[in-house]
């Protein structure tokens, strides 16, 4: 069948209408510069677009600061790329971060559709929501988030309207140094408190070590541990006076450094006394701790040589004052003078008897009464002249 040229017109204006639906339907595709409906005509499309018109505009500044877009946010502190859907949903990533989205626009061909106005910057702006102001079914856009990670709000692309909604973000627990306790504590991320707490737990975690300047043990976080400052082995703060073994003097070290080889804790093992050794009975130098009643006398006295007599063979000898003190010796030195002899006594003149005839026995009985009776004869006659001379 053959086509009029009525018919063929048509036919093209269908497929341009087909066309142009197809343009419509994919807005993020090809943007419509359109400054009736538009609060920036031809949008934002680009990051330094949307620097420009906000640096560049007060009335878009201020319309922006109004939705709580600032300075920090437009040179892209917490902003990431999106979508926000003619449903009301804004997705980041693949997450809906926020749903009953709101907008607005310069003016409105449907102003029963608009749930009311906002004048800012001297401007009055239509408000909708996306639902009522969306012609196509979603649109890219700006997206920010505080630091917890919370929607906050989104810039349209293709036509620079202000985007607002219900953030779905609900706080997550998170660990804190709480400043106050110095304790790691579980809170929810709308709770943080900068002057309270710390996301930082190392400002919590606390450690004692050896101030290696002042030898002192202190206190501080771990954070801020520096070796050439600190000692993770507080032994190194820990000093101890001892006995040098080797020199015999008292001296301080490391309590890590102590051995008992080299040294004591004992200060008595430093300490030497002068003692009479009591078995040779010589002055001798002693450690304190070796000091024995027995073997030694702290009395040197005790020591001095002293001359007493031993009375068991009556014999002076020289022995130590300590052992003089012994019974079988005494300082009495009589003791042991030798005894004199006695003299031998005169024998007394027998006195005279009469003569008995001799048994005559033979010739040895009669020489002896011979010689016996010789010896009474001169007694006799001595005796008689002693008479005569008185």
């Amino acid at each position: 069948m053959k086509l009029s040229i009525k018919n063929l017109a048509i036919v093209g204006a269908v497929i341009a209408a087909i066309a142009g639906g197809i343009w419509l339907a994919k807005p993020s595709e090809a943007s419509v510069c359109d400054g009736w409906i538009n609060v920036i005509t031809c949008g934002t499309p680009s990051h330094q677009d949307l620097k420009n018109v906000y640096y560049g505009r007060n009335d878009i500044k201020a319309l922006y600061q109004w939705n709580n877009i600032n300075d920090a946010m437009i040179e892209g502190k917490g902003m990431k790329n999106g979508t926000v859907y003619k449903d009301g949903r804004i997705v980041v990533d693949g997450q809906v971060v926020a749903t009953n989205a709101k907008t607005v626009q310069r003016n409105t061909r449907y102003p029963g559709s608009s749930y009311g106005r906002e004048t800012v910057g001297g401007h009055s702006f239509y408000k909708f929501t996306t639902q009522n102001s969306f012609v196509y079914n979603q649109f890219d856009a700006f997206v920010w988030f505080d630091e917890n990670g919370k929607f906050i709000a989104a810039i349209i692309k293709d036509c620079g309207n202000p985007v607002w909604g219900d953030a779905t973000w609900k706080p997550k627990d998170i660990q804190v140094c709480d400043l106050t306790s110095k304790k790691i504590i579980t809170i929810k991320e709308n709770e943080f408190n900068s002057s309270k707490h710390s996301k930082d737990i190392n400002d919590c975690k606390e450690i004692k070590v050896c101030d290696l300047t002042s030898k002192q043990i202190v206190t501080i976080k771990e954070k801020e541990f520096n070796s050439k400052k600190h000692s993770k082995d507080i032994n190194d703060c820990k000093e101890i006076q001892v006995c040098d073994l080797s020199t015999d003097t008292i001296i301080t070290i490391k309590e890590k450094e102590f051995d008992s080889k080299k040294h004591s804790k004992n200060f008595a093992d430093c300490n030497k006394v002068k003692v009479c050794e009591l078995e040779t009975g010589n002055i001798i130098t002693i450690k304190e701790t070796e000091f024995d009643s027995k073997k030694h006398s702290k009395n040197e006295a005790d020591c001095d040589k002293v001359k007493v007599c031993r009375i068991a063979d009556k014999k002076i000898v020289e022995v130590t004052r300590k052992e003089s003190s012994d019974s079988q010796y005494t300082t009495d030195m009589s003791k042991c003078e030798e005894t004199p002899a006695t003299p031998p006594e005169t024998p007394k003149t027998p006195t005279p008897s009469n003569p008995v005839e001799l048994p005559k026995t033979g010739t040895g009985e009669v020489v002896a009464s011979v010689v016996g009776l010789g010896g009474l004869t001169a007694a006799a006659s001595a005796y008689i002249a002693s008479r005569k001379r008185l």
